[in-house]
């Protein structure tokens, strides 16, 4: 793909993409570069500052009285994960949530140079010193230093002061410090683990002697020791009670049957059969039985013997009715229903206790009484098994309470154990995981000061390098002149047509006709020629104009080495002198005498183009160019005091001869006045085809290059780009110092081939 040419004022060049790698180089290269020239341009007053700074931080440094200095070591080495209890990284506590390694190593240095633990120290020594005396915080750390020992899990703690008494009142006290913080640091990791147990524990206990304390209670109200055992033994007993109320109504299910036959039997019931059978006990009733038997047998023998109406039978009727009565009271005394009509048979039955009636009627009466006795049994049973029952409901909801709050306490032990088995194991864990820092070392008193001449030395060499390298620097960037071409180049986008030397032999050698040293101007000009041929060819130029933005630029010299190198290849230059102030024929002169330009065909030549020029003139011999050198005229305007009107009038003059003069040179060169302050370079460079600025480095000021183009932008002219003259090694020129490194690499590879098949030749 053909490189794209830019369209910009001056030569056109090729604009090629490069990659940005390379641009970033190309950048670093030329800062580094940039530095460079900048040392090699302020060298001696880098020098100067650098001598002068040093030395007064030298005699500064060499004057300070003596300081001691000591030191301690601190082992800061983190434990083992061996050691460590794994219910840590549960509880989200613990080593497993510390940095290892390195890290733990930085964590704990950091820690040692902490305002919390230094603070003290320096307080104690130096926060009650006198205001002249005065001994800060910051002074306090800039004389101590911790540092580790590589690859070990040591710290060395260093301090330094003038007096060595304090030196070691300092590091004891650190070490002090850092070993309380240790033990301190370790009871509050313990305590921050086991906090939350030593919180819970008192609350468990709390709550386990409460709830023995209830089952205790529970024991105490309702009277039994175990609830399991205690609840059999109702139970059996309800059973039991249960059995023998069966077993007892069974019983009185016979004997009421039993009874049921006795009465129909005696035709007695069985409560007055109890009574009749009590009532034949009763000794009264039995001595009245008695009494009436005898009556009765009296009665019946005087019956026998009298009517009913005799004395002795009414006698003993009245007695009989009087024994009636009585024993009707004693029957009535023991309630037993027998009516009037019956009294006779009772008492017949009452008296004969031997017959079976009576044992009928005794059996009756037992079996009444047995009967009475199992319903009285019968309803006691009824009664303990309805109260067994009741205890026994009862009971198994206090059973029911005894086994929750057994339940409860047996949690409530499970979680208390397991809270002092987890404080043992948080205990045994803080006392492996967290090793506390140990003093490796003893803290002697200082005997000798520390030797800082080497230091000294050191930074006074920075110091003065730091100085002169700032006053260089600061000198530079108020230097209002152009250093570079990168300068020339980052503040103005116009080309760079060509890059000339510094030759500090050229004034000498005009001065005295004496020959240049070298040639590396003119090749320098040659090669600035070659650029201007090729636009030139592309744009049909013929006529440029050579100036700058300030006088003493080098915009003559430039302007008559660039013709001369255009006429040593055939070209016919022509060179006007368009400086009306300061004619430069004389100067142009020497240079064509010392560069050895000329010669015996020079004039011949010379003439042939002047007879054609005045063939021209119409006679007009006066306004002919001179002859100069070969193939180079030199023509002077020749009025220097016009107006501004007569110079106006002069450049329409103007106009016709640069017509003629374009039909017979090749080139026109024009040297004018500087572009500020004057007219003469723009109203002439209007007839030209463009226009040259020389920019001298180190010498052309910014501020005024800048301004030149803008009064060059207003006239609307053709710049074609800028000649960077007097260029050094440290003004950089790519384009000339590239081109005389391979050119003489060139040259010199020629030579060496020549010599070799002259040596060859000879052989």
């Amino acid at each position: 793909m053909p490189p794209s040419y830019s369209e910009s004022s001056g030569l056109n060049l090729p604009v090629v993409n490069v990659p940005t790698e390379r641009v970033l180089e190309d950048e670093e290269e030329i800062s580094l570069k940039d530095l460079t020239q900048l040392i090699r341009r302020r060298w001696w007053i880098m020098l100067l500052v650098a001598i002068a700074t040093g030395g007064l931080v030298l005699s500064r440094q060499l004057s300070r009285p003596p300081v001691f200095q000591s030191d301690f070591q601190l082992l800061v080495s983190p434990p083992e994960l061996a050691n460590i209890n794994p219910l840590s990284q549960l509880q989200g506590t613990g080593f497993f949530n510390l940095p290892r390694g390195q890290d733990y190593i930085a964590t704990q240095t950091e820690i040692l140079q902490s305002n919390t633990l230094l603070a003290p120290v320096w307080k104690r020594f130096y926060g009650n010193l006198p205001a002249e005396d005065e001994f800060s915080y910051e002074d306090f750390l800039r004389h101590l230093s911790v540092s580790l020992i590589q690859d070990t899990g040591i710290v060395e703690i260093t301090y330094k002061d003038k007096n060595p008494q304090i030196v070691k009142g300092v590091l004891e006290a650190l070490a002090e410090t850092y070993l309380n913080y240790t033990r301190a640091e370790k009871d509050r990791q313990e305590n921050e683990k086991l906090g939350f147990i030593n919180l819970q524990l008192p609350k468990f206990q709390e709550r386990v002697n409460q709830l023995q304390r209830n089952l205790i209670d529970l024991q105490k109200q309702y009277e039994f020791f175990d609830p399991i055992l205690t609840g059999k033994s109702l139970e059996e007993r309800l059973n039991q009670t249960t059995i023998q109320k069966q077993l007892t109504f069974t019983k009185i299910q016979q004997l009421s049957a039993q009874k049921q036959a006795l009465e129909q039997k005696t035709g007695v019931s069985s409560e007055n059969a109890f009574r009749v059978g009590t009532l034949g006990q009763s000794p009264t009733y039995r001595n009245l039985v008695s009494r009436l038997s005898d009556v009765n047998l009296k009665l019946a023998e005087t019956t026998a013997l009298y009517t009913g109406n005799s004395p002795q039978v009414q006698q003993l009727q009245l007695e009989r009715t009087n024994i009636l009565e009585l024993l009707k009271a004693e029957i009535d005394k023991n309630q037993v229903d027998v009516a009037s009509t019956d009294i006779d048979s009772t008492l017949a039955s009452s008296n004969d206790q031997n017959s079976i009636k009576h044992e009928t009627l005794a059996e009756l009466s037992k079996v009444s009484i047995e009967l009475d006795v199992l319903n009285i049994e019968l309803q006691e049973l009824t009664s303990e098994e309805n109260q067994l029952k009741a205890q026994l409901g009862d009971f198994t909801d206090i059973a029911g309470q005894y086994l929750v709050l057994q339940q409860e306490l047996e949690l409530e032990r499970n979680s208390m154990v397991q809270l002092l088995a987890a404080k043992q194991s948080l205990e045994i864990e803080t006392a492996n995981s967290y090793i506390p820092w140990q003093l490796v070392s003893t803290i002697t008193l200082p005997e000798k000061p520390i030797n800082t001449r080497l230091r000294d030395i050191l930074l006074s060499l920075m110091a003065g390098v730091v100085a002169g390298g700032a006053v260089g620097l600061l000198v530079d960037k108020l230097d209002p002149t152009y250093h570079s071409v990168e300068d020339i180049i980052s503040n103005h986008s116009v080309n760079i047509l060509g890059y000339i030397p510094l030759e500090r032999e050229l004034r000498a050698s005009i001065k005295y006709g004496s020959p240049l040293p070298n040639e590396a101007m003119q090749d320098a000009y040659a090669k600035f020629y070659s650029n201007l041929f090729f636009l030139k060819r592309k744009r049909q130029c013929h006529s440029f104009v050579v100036t700058s933005a300030e006088s003493g630029d080098g915009k003559s010299t430039t302007a008559f080495f660039l013709a001369q190198a255009a006429a040593k290849l055939g070209q016919k230059v022509l060179l006007v002198d368009g400086d009306r102030y300061f004619p430069q024929k004389q100067a142009w002169l020497k240079l064509a005498k010392i560069t050895g330009f000329g010669g015996e065909n020079t004039t011949s030549d010379g003439n042939g183009v002047l007879n054609n020029l005045a063939a021209n003139s119409n006679g007009q011999n006066e306004d002919l160019p001179e002859l100069l050198g070969k193939n180079l005229f030199y023509f002077k305007v020749q009025d220097d005091t016009m107006t501004p009107e007569q110079l106006v009038s002069a450049s329409q003059n103007f106009v016709v001869k640069m017509n003629q003069w374009k039909e017979t040179f090749d080139l026109i060169l024009i040297d004018t006045p500087p572009i500020l302050g004057l007219t003469d370079s723009r109203l002439i460079a209007d007839q030209t085809d463009g226009l040259v600025v020389v920019v001298r480095l180190n010498k052309t000021r910014k501020d005024s290059l800048k301004e030149a183009f803008r009064e060059l932008a207003l006239a609307d002219l053709n710049v074609l780009g800028i000649v960077a003259n007097a260029i050094t090694s440290t003004s950089g020129g790519y384009g000339y110092y590239y081109g005389r490194y391979y050119s003489n690499r060139y040259y010199d590879g020629q030579k060496l081939a020549k010599a070799r098949e002259e040596a060859e030749g000879s052989v």
